[in-house]
């Protein structure tokens, strides 16, 4: 059975959280076609939800990057900006606001 180590560290305006494993790792040829639509590896998966991840990041003006070595495990980062919108500050200063 594997490890999985969580880690989170600031960057230029951005904070990245990693999530790093030492399991069996994905071969090469795999690890390119992951977040591609309908692709899975699982009997029951429907080869989406990563690319939902993904997609979700995106919006946001994030971005994932997963790295792997088979034999030694599987790395996934996340990076998400730090930066608010004007509307985001507008609601945040609201309910800063409110709190007793």
């Amino acid at each position: 059975m594997g490890g999985l180590t969580i880690g989170l560290r600031p960057t230029d305006g951005a904070v990245e959280v990693s999530f790093r494993d030492t399991g069996q790792g994905i071969a090469e040829d795999q690890l390119k076609r992951i977040g591609s639509p309908f692709f899975t590896t699982k009997e029951t998966g429907t080869g989406l939800g990563l690319l939902a991840s993904k997609r979700i990041l995106e919006n946001h003006q994030g971005f994932m990057e997963i790295t792997s070595q088979p034999g030694e495990g599987t790395t996934v980062t996340i990076t998400i900006p730090l930066r608010l919108s004007t509307i985001d500050q507008r609601v945040c200063s609201a309910s800063a606001t409110n709190i007793n």
